[in-house]
């Protein structure tokens, strides 16, 4: 296997990527392309984690590599907005299990015993390193806590961070990493995410402004991605 899964949300955070003719991507049913150049396969999921989950099942046939690509948001304050998070690892927020003695974050009977889902390999990291620092991105490595629900309570937001220990949040790269890491073996997960609010008040205004524009960089990220895979 080598080949690379891609999962966005929403089409406005793909738009670039699947504009970019450098790919020559071909549909393969609704949602869901592959590059004729390249082993990917790009599926659109639609918002949260069940959605995800079914879109990394038609993406990850033949790859060792899933890429959660999109947008979140910051826990870091409005300084890091604008720039990019490499996710080395994952927490599920809002998987609670206490009734059944088991720790937040924790999936009961799923084999986890630590909520932080450590799921990409060293040359899976030094390589995505690479290719953002090659993409001329501000980004920083860190956390990422996800669960159904779009944040902008900046009172929940510090809630989860402090509880977390994470540095962005969105609706769908724990969920990714957590199948990939438990149900996938032998294969990476990696979450890319631009930041484009910060989980607060005016977070549902600031994405639908600048989304769409911070998502162009993606398909310069996996262009080196790509060249660095080969190279190895």
């Amino acid at each position: 296997m080598r080949g690379i899964g891609i999962v966005f949300a929403v089409e406005r955070e793909a738009r670039a990527t699947l504009e970019d003719a450098s790919f020559e991507w071909t549909p393969l049913g609704p949602s869901l392309w592959a590059s004729a150049r390249h082993s990917l396969r790009l599926a659109v999921s639609g918002v949260g984690k069940a959605f995800a989950v079914f879109a990394l099942s038609r993406v990850a046939e033949g790859a060792n590599l899933i890429l959660s690509f999109g947008t979140a948001g910051s826990l870091k304050g409005e300084e890091a907005v604008g720039s990019f998070v490499l996710a080395r690892e994952a927490v599920e927020y809002d998987m609670d299990a206490a009734a059944l003695r088991f720790p937040p974050g924790v999936t009961p009977y799923s084999g986890m015993s630590d909520p932080v889902i450590r799921s990409a390999s060293d040359a899976a990291l030094g390589h995505a390193r690479a290719a953002m620092a090659a993409a001329g991105l501000r980004f920083f490595e860190g956390r990422i806590a996800s669960g159904d629900a779009f944040l902008n309570d900046p009172v929940r937001s510090r809630f989860i961070r402090e509880h977390t220990g994470a540095d962005a949040v969105d609706m769908e790269s724990a969920a990714l990493a957590k199948i990939t890491r438990y149900r996938l073996p032998g294969v990476d997960f990696l979450a890319i995410r631009a930041l484009s609010d910060s989980s607060n008040r005016l977070s549902p205004r600031t994405w639908c402004a600048d989304a769409e524009g911070l998502c162009v960089a993606f398909p310069r990220i996996l262009r080196g991605l790509l060249s660095l895979r080969e190279a190895a």
